[in-house]
């Protein structure tokens, strides 16, 4: 199956990457996965013949075997790995309106915001992990979370208001982690004019509860 689509998330995946897009009508998501145990993409999946890697607003070509869905992602479909992704445009920025979702909220199931318990997802049906929003606002928190044994970990949240509700949810992006982990502590906000969030669900966590965590896999500044 070959399919155009513009690449609308570019983020970590533990030691790989999660690339997800939509088909150019903006109607269909896909979410490319390889046959590893945790179904990330490797480096040599999102290089170009060129060498350059995927960003997003790229519009490419990939080639697709099959459909690959799980319980938490249903968009998922198995990568060729055989035929390199092929960049054919940029998308402009200033159409992403006409793409973006509309859900009423995002996975608002119970009194935890950012994340889907597994007694949700195990006996309900996930239609969608992926969403293009626009929200309302929208700025960065850099902060030190320190673990039960004592480490400290760097993270950045993306700290946002969609349809009158406010999220708090863990940054993925790439290059937006990139810049912030290596800021000071605290809030960021960003010099644009409007943001563009692709919100994903994680697959689910066997530390935390098997639930499933909601992401801002990336953050497009216009």
């Amino acid at each position: 199956m070959n399919y155009t689509i513009i690449c609308l998330a570019n983020s970590r995946k533990h030691q790989g990457r999660c690339v997800a897009g939509k088909t150019e009508d903006g109607k269909k998501w896909i979410r490319p996965v390889s046959e590893g145990d945790d179904e990330g993409l490797s480096q040599d999946h999102i290089t170009y013949s060129d060498g350059n890697q995927v960003r997003v607003l790229d519009i490419i070509q990939i080639k697709l075997e099959s459909t690959k869905p799980s319980v938490c992602h249903p968009e998922n479909y198995l990568n060729s790995e055989t035929t390199a992704w092929k960049k054919v445009g940029l998308y402009d920025v200033k159409k992403l309106d006409n793409i973006c979702d509309h859900p009423s909220n995002l996975w608002l199931v119970d009194e935890r915001q950012d994340r889907v318990p597994q007694a949700y997802w195990k006996n309900s049906t996930i239609k969608s992990s992926l969403y293009l929003i626009k929200p309302s606002s929208f700025h960065l928190v850099r902060e030190d979370y320190t673990y039960p044994n004592g480490n400290i970990k760097k993270k950045v949240r993306g700290v946002f208001a969609y349809n009158n509700t406010d999220y708090d949810f863990r940054v993925t992006d790439i290059e937006v982690e990139d810049k912030y982990l290596k800021k000071n502590v605290g809030k960021h906000s960003l010099k644009c004019g409007h943001v563009y969030l692709c919100i994903s669900l994680s697959e689910p966590f066997t530390g935390q509860d098997n639930a499933c965590f909601k992401l801002v896999a990336s953050v497009i500044q216009v």
